[in-house]
Parts: structure tokens; C-alpha cells; sequence
């Protein structure tokens, strides 16, 4: 009876081992199962944002078309730009507005007729220029390069879109615009748009200037510009002012594209309205244009970009179904597989509490933890590598001071994992020489790993390096206290004496002061390369300190003769007085010509003196005085002689000057005021009319008059004019007769230069007079 117990306990002990063990069993398979509930509501989340996130990748597509668009646009622009730069600073066009003009008509078309033909057809060059146009103050005639049209009816009629008949209508128009618009957008009454990049051309004896240069630009070629966004589907694409009104709007409705312009558009926001579309079914896209403030922007409903996905976001959906399915079967695989191991565990555990022996290399769980460790020493060493790169990514930010503030520095040393602690700290910079130069045939390896090993044994406080070069290298090292300068500098002095002990290469280092503020250590970082630089060009082996520097030798001092100041000494001997020179002369001796300094500088600094002196000298002159200059100035080698010569051309440049700035203005100012008040009503009135009634050549009456009065003829007419304009709508003559009185031939003309002058219109000035 005893037995049979004992064979039914062994039984039922055995049986509830074996469902324990079948349990666990389950258990696994359930928790593996139980892993696959992340990617099952994963997919029910991918189906809701595949169509969002798919929806962006759309957009960013657009957005790169619509930043072209707007890239090509600024691009056309700069060049329109300076196609009217260039034409007005044309010589032959200079040299007539400076010339007295011709007093016939014939000769007067034959000049504008050579000038026009000199210019290249812009129209046929660049697309998007329509055409250039000149306007000449008081002319008979409007250049439409190439061609020369007279000013009257069926001239005007020849110049297309072009909204503007004479300079004085242009004029009119451009002083009631806003002078910041580099690009000016002039709608008719008929809603006509032209797009004008108007350009004044002055000179130094007439900087006025009475000639503008205004370029139309093709406004059917900027439309296009923007059909590419569209790509031929449903949506609106607007180039809108800094109002958000549209100035030209492309637009498809699934019905056909159309295209509209002008005010009579409206703005963008309201057109869409107006075609019952939502903004928040709509994707939008925009981009800021560099003139006027202006914008690309469109519109494209979600729904377009969706059918863009076509069957993709299907297939997405589709593998994370197969994935999931693949994921059960290896779970089932691996817990077929498994299962071995869970018996092994648990006769492990009976044998622990049996106290039987362990065979470890009889189990099949225990092998497999070497790959499991390996994988773990690969995944902690990749870590480690990616921090490091972070860090030397931070402190090469920081010593360039890419930092615009403190906050910034913490938040990028948080996410760097950089110990940024409060303290002193320490900027050294290392220049080595090239090892080949000694004949050391070193590898870069064993040269970083003989720095790192030296700085691990000399360096003694906190410290980060920065490699900037294969040969030069960045010590920033922090303190809590702060250190005694000759500590630090012999901590280096050895350091460097063991380096050359061990590869024979010359080192150069620049300590910096102690700064307790983060932001500094660009400040101190820059201060440290200067010593550094220092050391090398004097060939001082050991670390310098800041306060170890020469006197003369101040850090914000170059070694060589900067741009700057080679363009303040060339102004100097151009324009300047003999003391400003004298005190420019000082400072460069005292800079470049310190005892001390190699033969080599000397050199240097003698040849960029020559090259300032020549180009000092006026060029286009054949005086006697300049050749003997110049042949002076090819043969001087030295310090004092070259001095000397710098002076003798500033001298002549200022005797030049006072030649120019001489004028003799033998005119009767009364005689010729009154002249001009007796004819204020004659429209013809005009320098050329001027001269021919004081027999005087025109071009030495313009710069006269200027002399005399203060102003140019036409600046001084119109005053005249205003002024008695002014008088008579006093006396309550009406605006068209005022006009006709006072020389002007239409009263249009005549109300813009009037609101021009004075500030508002006649027939406002005229009422305010009457009441």
C-alpha cells in the first residue's frame, strides 16, 4: 500500500511538473503573441497616417517647385537689373548727356540713333526682358533700344505696353512710388500690367542725372513661370503683392486653367472664397520673393495629392498585414524551438534543489549568451563613438563661436553630453611643423596616439582636444580654481620638449587668459591662434603667454598688410589731406616696419606700398608730373624714398582735384532770371534754347548754371515754374489755364510735377487759396 502511494505521489508530482511545465510553455508562446499587439495597432495607425505623412512628401515636392519658381524669378530680375545698370553707364551716352545736346532735329536722331544701335537687342538675349527704354529730359525723342521714336502721336502708338510717353510722365509716376520697390508693378485704367525696373543714370558733374533707364519686363513670361507648379491639376498658383492682392494667378478648377491679373482679381484669399474652395482641404505652399516683398503662393487640394499615392499607401498596408503574419510564424518557430530550453531550466532547478552536480556544457541556453554579450560589447562601443563625435562636434562649434547666446551653448552642450561645469578655462593652440621636413616618416596614427599620450601624462587637469588640422590642434582645458599662468606654461614647455624628444618636430603654442563665461572661449580661442601664429613666424619654440608678447606687438595686429589698409592709404593719397597721410604713414611704420621683423616682411610690405602708389596714380593722364612719377615708382626699393613718393602723388592728386573743381562762371544771374521768368510760359524753354540766347556752348552753360545757382536748369525751371504757378491759382486761375501759363502742354503733366513739388494736387491747392 506504501508503494502504490509512493508510485501515485511520483505520479501527480510528476504530472504537475509536466502541466507546469506545459504552462510556461503557453506563457511563452502567449508573451511572444503578445509582442505582435504592437505591430497589429501599428497597422491600424499606419492606415490613418500613411495618408498624411504620403500627403507631405507631396508637398515638399511642391514646395521645391514653387522655391525654383521663386529662385529663377530673383535670378531674372538681378539680371534685368543690370542690363540697366550697364546701358545707363554706357560711355557714348554718357558723353552726349555731358556734351551740349544738338539743335537739330536730324542731328539730334542721328546721336540717339548711334547710341541706340550700340547696345545689343536685350529683347532677343534674355526672355524675360520685353524692352529697354532711355529717356532723355527735354529730348524730341524716347530710345526703344534699338530703335529711336520721336515723341508725338504716332511715335507713342510704336511703343506697345509701354505705359509712359515722355521723361516727364515717367517722372511724374515714379516720384508718387515708393522709392524702396526695386520693381514697379503700373496698372492702367484699361488694367493693363507692366512690370518696370526703372534705373536714373547720373554722373559727377550732373548727379541728378536727366536720363532714367527703365527695363520692361515680359510680363507673359513671368505668367508662365508659374504653370509648372501645376503640373497640369486642379489648384491655383498667385504671384501676390506684400498685400496678399494678386498681381498674375494661374488656376485650374479640374474644368481647365485660365489665367487673371491686376486688381480687378482682388486678393487670393477672397478669390478662393469666391470659388468655394476651403483653405482646410487645401495644401499650402509659398515662398518669399527678394523685391517689393512680394510672394509665390499656392493651392492644391488634398485630393489631388492623394491620387498622386495612387495604390502605394495599399501596398504599405499590405506588407505590414504579411509582416505581422510573418512575425506569428517565427514566433511559432522559435517557440517550437524553445521549448527544449524551458525543460532544461526546470530540471536545472530541480537539480539545484537536489544538490546535484551542473554540467554547463550539456545545456543549450548557457552557449548561446556569448553572442548575446558580443552583440551587447558592439552595441556600447557604436554608443560611445557616436558621443564622441557629438562632443568634438560641440567644441568645434563653440571655439568658432557659432553661439549667438548662453542659452543656446547650454542647450547644445545638454544635448551633446558635454560637461559644461562652471569654472576657469583654458584656450591652447598647437601648430607642429611637418614631420617630413625633419625626415620623421610618421603615420597619423602613432602622431595622434604619441599627443594623446602625452596629454594623458602631462596634462593633469580637465581637458578636451580639438583636432583643426592633421598639424594643428586645440587644447581646451578647465580648472575649478584658477591656475597660475608659469604652471600651465611649463606643463606645456615639457610636454612639447617630450614630443620633439620623440619625433624630432618643432611645435608652436599660444596659451590664452582665464575666462569664467562659455561664450568667450571663441574670444580667447582667436587670441590663442594669433600667439600661435606669432611663435611661428618669430620661431619661438615655448608655449607664449599672452602678457609675453612684444609691446608693439598688439593682438589685434596683423603680420601683413591687410586690404583694408591698403584702400584706406589709397584714399588717403587720393583725397586726403597731407596730415591724414603724415598720420597713416606713422601707423604703418609703427605696425610694419618694427625692428625686428625679417627681411622676407620688409619685402613684402615695400611691394604692397608700390602696388598701392601705382594704383594712386592717375591713370588716364599724361601730364609730365605722372610720368615721372610712375617711372619713379618702378624703381624705388625702399622705405623713406617710397614715403616720399606717396606724398609727391597726394600732392598732385590734390592740385588735379582743384583743376577740376575751378570753373570760370562769367554769367549775369539777373539777366539770365529774368530771361527765364519772362518765358516761363514757352513749353519749348530749354537749356539748348538758353544757350543759343547767350551764345554760350550748351555743355559749358550747364555746369555755369549749376555753379551760379546752385542747381541744374531743369531743377531750377520747374521752381520757377511752381512758384508761379502758385500765384496764379492765388488769383483763382483754373488749373488747365495755370498749366497753359506756366509752360506746360497738358495739365496731366502739369498736376503730377505740381503734386511732386509742392505736395498736393493744384485743384486741392486751389480750393484751400479760395476758402
Amino acid at each position: 500500500m506504501s508503494e502504490q502511494m509512493k508510485k501515485w505521489k511520483n505520479h501527480n508530482k510528476q504530472q504537475l511538473s509536466e502541466n507546469k511545465k506545459r504552462k510556461i510553455s503557453r506563457n511563452f508562446l502567449g508573451s511572444y503573441l503578445l509582442i505582435l499587439l504592437a505591430p497589429a495597432v501599428a497597422v491600424i495607425a499606419i492606415y490613418c497616417t500613411a495618408k498624411n505623412a504620403m500627403v507631405e512628401t507631396q508637398k515638399e515636392r511642391i514646395q521645391s517647385v514653387v522655391t525654383e519658381v521663386g529662385n529663377s524669378f530673383d535670378r531674372e530680375v538681378k539680371e534685368a537689373q543690370n542690363v540697366g545698370y550697364y546701358v545707363g553707364k554706357e560711355k557714348r551716352l554718357s558723353d552726349y548727356l555731358m556734351k551740349a545736346r544738338p539743335q537739330n532735329k536730324e542731328q539730334e536722331f542721328y546721336s540717339l540713333y548711334t547710341i541706340s544701335t550700340a547696345y545689343p537687342n536685350y529683347a532677343l538675349t534674355n526672355e524675360v526682358i520685353e524692352d529697354v527704354f532711355i529717356l532723355i529730359s527735354d529730348s524730341r525723342y524716347i530710345l526703344k533700344i534699338p530703335q529711336v521714336i520721336p515723341e508725338d502721336a504716332r511715335g507713342v502708338a510704336t511703343l506697345g505696353d509701354f505705359p509712359f510717353g515722355s521723361y516727364d510722365e515717367f517722372m511724374a509716376y515714379y516720384h508718387e512710388q515708393d522709392p524702396a520697390q526695386s520693381v514697379f508693378c503700373h496698372e492702367d485704367e484699361d488694367g493693363k500690367i507692366s512690370l518696370l525696373i526703372p534705373g536714373r543714370a547720373s554722373y559727377p558733374s550732373n548727379p541728378f542725372g536727366d536720363c532714367i533707364v527703365v527695363v520692361q519686363l515680359n510680363w507673359n513670361r513671368i505668367t508662365k513661370m508659374l504653370h509648372p507648379i501645376l503640373a497640369g491639376e486642379a489648384g491655383v498658383v498667385a504671384l501676390v503683392n506684400a498685400n496678399g492682392e494678386i498681381l498674375t494667378c494661374a488656376e485650374d478648377f479640374g474644368n481647365g486653367s485660365s489665367i487673371l491679373y491686376g486688381k480687378e482679381a482682388g486678393s487670393l484669399e477672397e478669390h478662393l472664397k469666391e470659388n468655394g474652395w476651403k483653405k482646410n482641404s487645401l495644401v499650402t505652399c509659398s515662398t518669399s520673393l527678394s523685391y517689393n516683398g512680394w510672394r509665390i503662393v499656392s493651392y492644391v487640394p488634398k485630393s489631388v495629392l492623394t491620387s498622386k499615392i495612387g495604390t502605394t499607401r495599399y501596398v504599405t498596408i499590405s506588407l505590414c498585414f504579411v509582416s505581422v503574419f510573418i512575425g506569428m510564424i517565427v514566433c511559432l518557430a522559435y517557440w517550437h524551438q524553445r521549448k527544449g530550453m524551458v525543460q532544461e531550466f526546470f530540471d536545472l532547478k530541480d537539480r539545484l534543489l537536489q544538490g546535484k552536480t551542473i554540467q554547463k556544457e550539456h545545456l543549450q541556453f548557457w552557449s548561446s549568451f556569448d553572442s548575446f554579450l558580443t552583440e551587447v560589447d558592439q552595441l556600447q562601443n557604436t554608443v560611445e563613438q557616436q558621443e564622441s563625435i557629438l562632443r568634438e562636434d560641440f567644441l568645434g562649434k563653440m571655439l568658432y563661436g557659432s553661439y549667438d547666446s548662453e542659452k543656446q551653448l547650454v542647450s547644445g552642450a545638454e544635448k551633446a553630453g558635454f560637461p559644461l561645469k562652471l569654472g576657469f578655462y583654458y584656450v591652447v593652440d598647437m601648430e607642429f611643423e611637418d614631420p617630413l621636413r625633419s625626415g620623421s616618416n610618421v603615420s597619423r596614427e602613432e602622431f595622434s596616439a604619441i599627443l594623446d599620450r602625452l596629454l594623458e601624462q602631462y596634462i593633469v587637469w580637465k581637458c578636451w582636444r580639438y583636432s583643426v588640422s592633421e598639424l594643428s590642434m586645440v587644447l581646451l582645458i578647465q580648472s575649478d580654481e584658477e591656475l597660475p599662468a608659469e604652471e600651465l606654461k611649463k606643463a606645456l614647455e615639457e610636454m612639447n620638449y617630450e614630443f620633439y624628444s620623440c619625433l624630432k618636430v618643432q611645435s608652436y603654442t599660444g596659451i590664452s587668459t582665464a575666462v569664467q563665461e562659455p561664450l568667450e572661449i571663441a574670444r580667447q580661442y582667436e587670441i590663442a591662434s594669433r600667439i600661435s601664429e606669432f611663435a611661428r613666424y618669430r620661431g619661438i619654440r615655448v608655449p607664449v603667454l599672452p602678457d609675453e608678447l612684444p609691446k608693439e606687438q598688439m593682438l589685434d595686429q596683423p603680420l601683413f598688410v591687410t586690404i583694408d589698409m591698403e584702400l584706406k592709404l589709397v584714399k588717403q593719397i587720393q583725397s586726403g589731406s597731407a596730415e591724414q597721410l603724415e598720420e597713416l604713414i606713422d601707423q604703418i611704420k609703427k605696425i610694419y616696419f618694427r625692428p625686428g621683423n625679417s627681411q622676407y616682411t620688409y619685402r613684402h610690405t615695400i611691394e604692397i606700398l608700390r602696388s598701392c602708389l601705382f594704383r594712386s596714380i592717375p591713370a588716364d593722364s599724361e601730364d609730365p608730373e605722372v610720368r615721372r612719377l610712375r617711372e619713379a615708382a618702378q624703381k624705388v626699393y625702399l622705405e623713406e624714398p617710397l614715403f616720399a613718393l606717396l606724398r609727391e602723388t597726394r600732392a598732385l592728386c590734390a592740385r588735379m582735384q582743384e583743376k577740376k573743381e575751378e570753373a570760370v562762371v562769367d554769367l549775369d544771374r539777373e539777366k539770365i532770371s529774368g530771361y527765364i521768368e519772362e518765358n516761363l510760359g514757352d513749353a519749348s524753354l530749354n537749356l539748348s534754347v538758353l544757350s543759343e540766347w547767350l551764345a554760350e556752348p550748351e555743355r559749358k552753360l550747364y555746369n555755369d548754371f549749376k555753379l551760379c545757382f546752385g542747381m541744374s536748369f531743369s531743377s531750377y525751371l520747374e521752381q520757377r515754374r511752381m512758384a508761379r504757378a502758385c500765384e496764379l491759382l492765388k488769383d483763382g486761375v483754373a488749373v488747365k489755364e495755370t498749366a497753359e501759363k506756366v509752360g506746360y502742354g497738358s495739365d496731366y503733366s502739369f498736376r503730377r510735377a505740381f503734386k511732386r513739388v509742392v505736395g498736393i494736387p493744384p485743384s486741392d491747392f486751389r480750393k484751400m487759396q479760395t476758402v
